[in-house]
């Protein structure tokens, strides 16, 4: 492992350096060469870098110097940092050249002008709804353009802080006057019916659970054109916790922060390899079944359930898993449960597959619900009281399987019964 440390080292100091001299290099350097060889050397380090440190976490030896004063973390964020300069010199690039500071300084005028239109219009509610959009997608376009080109620095504070104040009196005001605009949580429609709230869930850190969160992150708050990047950096710190909180913690929230933050994350954990294993690992380690119960059964049924979709959402077939889960998921049954499960099988020699486990332990724990749906109604019944049991073949103070007449009918005529009637057979052996 010594030699994996001292390699990680290596490339850690490559990474500092390299991003060091895309900082100090001359702007008549940086063509289209100079950006490819950079991105590719960077890309090769991070890659090299990526393997060696999950060698580090699969060999389990975590009080190293390294883990300590989490070295990974801090030659990520130098090459999200390279990565992001290297993008915004291929930006300016296709512009031609930066803006210069007279260019900055029309666009500052311009941006005045548009905030005096704006409050004109704020003040006369008959041509509101005429101009008030179309204003706020202008400003919005010379704001993001002037932050992307780090353009706001012109600007002092006081005016920096008027244009965000602005552009949240504006889009509130949107939202009263116009009933299509929701909040970016929420679902529309076409018909004009509101659909309940999108619920974000808050993430973690924990690699099977990013899928989620990544997918409705990017299609509710990522994706909408209507947020600027610092209330999009807002509400991702609001959505994440525990390690992915503090990797993106030394972040103001603004507009240029926000893209690196989210490539943090993304490269943290955009990783299939890491979210497969965190999978298979929640099918071998799911709790066993002690003592047959609703509860017991349902969470194992669940947690496979949920597992196998996962992958397979990875992209990776399962099909053929099937017997392997299947005997994964006997094995974790209670005593009770499998001699019921090879009584309902008989003499059958036939491969056990995932579905009919699952379907077997489904039919298990639904009778359980049901006899506790029963009990809690016996108890609401009132104190003392009995509840007649009847037979529904003789009327008989008995359950059907105590039923004598029952009992002397052909077993072709019991089985015809029991279909009609849709009776669980397991039950009916108790």
């Amino acid at each position: 492992m010594e030699t994996v440390y001292g390699k990680q080292a290596e490339i850690g100091a490559e990474i500092c350096k390299q991003v060091s001299n895309l900082k100090t290099d001359s702007a008549s350097r940086k063509n289209q060469q100079y950006i490819k060889e950079h991105q590719d050397r960077l890309e090769d380090y991070r890659t090299r870098f990526l393997n060696n440190h999950e060698k580090l976490l699969e060999a389990g030896v975590t009080k190293n110097k390294y883990f300590k004063i989490k070295y990974y973390d801090q030659v990520l964020k130098t090459y999200i940092e390279g990565k992001t300069l290297l993008e915004e010199y291929g930006r300016n690039l296709k512009r031609g050249k930066a803006p210069k500071v007279k260019e900055i300084q029309i666009r500052k005028q311009r941006i005045e002008e548009l905030l005096q239109e704006y409050e004109q219009d704020l003040q006369e509610d008959e041509e509101l709804q005429v101009g008030l959009k179309e204003h706020m997608e202008k400003i919005n376009t010379l704001v993001i353009e002037a932050t992307v080109n780090e353009e706001l620095d012109v600007l002092d504070n006081g005016e920096v802080e008027r244009i965000n104040q602005l552009r949240r009196k504006v889009r509130e005001t949107l939202k009263k006057i116009r009933p299509g605009m929701q909040r970016p949580d929420s679902v529309q429609r076409r018909d004009g019916v509101t659909l309940p709230q999108v619920k974000i869930p808050v993430y973690e850190g924990r690699y099977e659970t990013w899928r989620t969160f990544h997918d409705l992150f990017t299609k509710v708050i990522h994706g909408n054109d209507q947020l600027s990047n610092s209330e999009k950096m807002q509400y991702l710190k609001t959505q994440v916790r525990g390690e992915a909180n503090r990797m993106i913690q030394h972040l103001h929230i603004s507009e240029a922060n926000y893209e690196v933050a989210w490539n943090m994350l993304k490269e943290r954990y955009e990783n299939p390899r890491m979210i497969l294993f965190k999978l298979i690992d929640r099918i071998l380690l799911a709790q066993e079944v002690k003592e047959s119960s609703a509860r017991a059964l349902k969470s194992l049924h669940d947690t496979l359930h949920e597992c196998l979709e996962a992958i397979g959402g990875l992209g990776t077939d399962t099909e053929a898993w099937s017997p392997l889960i299947a005997r994964i998921s006997i094995k974790k049954w209670d005593n009770e449960t499998r001699r019921l499960y090879e009584n309902h099988i008989g003499d059958s020699r036939e491969i056990p597959t995932y579905k009919s486990t699952q379907t077997f332990i489904q039919r298990r724990f639904q009778t359980f619900e049901l006899l506790e749906s029963e009990k809690r109604q016996e108890k609401q019944g009132g104190f003392g009281r009995k509840t007649r049991i009847s037979c529904v073949i003789c009327n008989g103070d008995h359950g059907v399987a105590y039923c004598r007449e029952f009992q002397e009918l052909s077993i072709r005529n019991r089985n015809r019964i029991i279909r009609e009637k849709r009776w669980c057979v397991i039950c009916l052996a108790h």
